[in-house]
């Protein structure tokens, strides 16, 4: 598995390698300006696969992104809801 990331690549190089060449637009929209760009990036380059690429738990979509009054943003669910990751 470690290989799979050691080199040096993007995420996009990554699913392309792993699930073949995209097969839908990878644009996703505008996104609030407080997304970061490496989860703006994330979202651009997982849309290009119909199938999905996460299926224990999905990222929020990206025009559910908002900064929380703590200053965190929610972005990934666990599939029964139980747990929210933030950043």
């Amino acid at each position: 598995m470690r290989n799979l990331f050691d080199r040096g690549e993007s995420l996009s190089a990554f699913l392309t390698r792993w699930y073949g060449e995209p097969d839908r637009d990878r644009r996703t929209g505008e996104l609030d300006p407080a997304v970061p760009d490496e989860l703006a990036t994330w979202h651009r380059d997982a849309a290009g696969w119909e199938q999905g690429i996460a299926f224990q738990g999905y990222p929020l979509p990206p025009e559910e992104l908002r900064r929380r009054p703590d200053g965190k943003m929610d972005f990934w669910i666990e599939n029964q809801g139980g747990y929210e990751w933030s950043a």
